[in-house]
């Protein structure tokens, strides 16, 4: 469950992602890296604390559908930088990557703990 989603791609292609975008800069790559890992374990934190009052299917649900229309907009934000070179499409695009990993940390990190400790029950 914790690899099907995607963030491992998002992570291992990031450099190439962001150079599709037009960020090649690898200083501006890695304070981006750094600020994507520190957004993720803030919204991991955030999710592990409200497993309870959203309850399991509902926020595995909601992450789900956070993190496929973020995809969708990481798709977009970069075929328009692609055809249009605009630096809004650039921006759009990091902004969705951390929209796109902050929902899987928010939502399927703390489930992915929960889910094996039931099973074993």
């Amino acid at each position: 469950m914790k690899t099907y989603p995607g963030n491992a791609v998002v992570g291992y292609y990031l450099p190439a992602t962001l150079a599709t975008a037009g960020i090649t800069s690898a200083t501006t790559v890695l304070s981006v890296n750094l600020g994507l890992g520190f957004a993720s374990f803030i919204a991991a934190l955030s999710g592990a604390s409200q497993v309870d009052r959203f309850g399991r299917r509902s926020l595995l649900f909601m992450t789900c559908i956070a993190m496929t229309i973020a995809w969708i907009a990481v798709t977009i934000s970069t075929a328009v930088y692609g055809q249009t070179s605009a630096p809004g499409a650039a921006i759009a695009t990091v902004f969705l990557v951390f929209a796109f990993n902050m929902s899987y940390a928010f939502g399927l990190t703390p489930l992915g703990s929960l889910y094996p400790s039931m099973l074993t029950d």
